[in-house]
């Protein structure tokens, strides 16, 4: 089983006026170390440079999100988790935050 981790957060993003973009673990261009590149694209260059930011945005906040999410699915429903239950009242509302929760743990990996 692979044990490596990815390097740590927060990343940011280094946007070039041609499309080209570097994603680095530090805000300083000469001491930052690149985690990834996309060459220049100038046709595209709105859509690289709104790539990047999704992606540094996402990655930096997983970790928090995580921790959210198993927080509400470690506190205990106070009206139960009835799947019966209608969407909206008072006895449906924990059942469905818990499965969101699970479902969003689940498509992170961090089930």
């Amino acid at each position: 089983m692979d044990t490596s981790k990815h390097t740590p957060t927060p990343w940011y993003a280094n946007l070039q006026p041609d499309g080209f973009f570097d994603i680095q673990d530090g805000p300083n261009l000469n001491t930052a170390s690149v985690l990834c590149s996309r060459f220049e694209w100038p046709e595209r260059k709105e859509e690289m440079h709104a790539n990047a930011e999704f992606i540094v945005r996402a990655c930096n906040a997983h970790d928090h999100l995580v921790a959210a999410l198993q927080t509400i699915l470690a506190t205990k429903p106070q009206y139960g988790m009835n799947p019966q239950a209608i969407v909206g009242s008072p006895h449906g509302i924990d059942w469905n935050v818990h499965a969101i929760a699970r479902e969003a743990l689940d498509a992170a990996g961090a089930a």
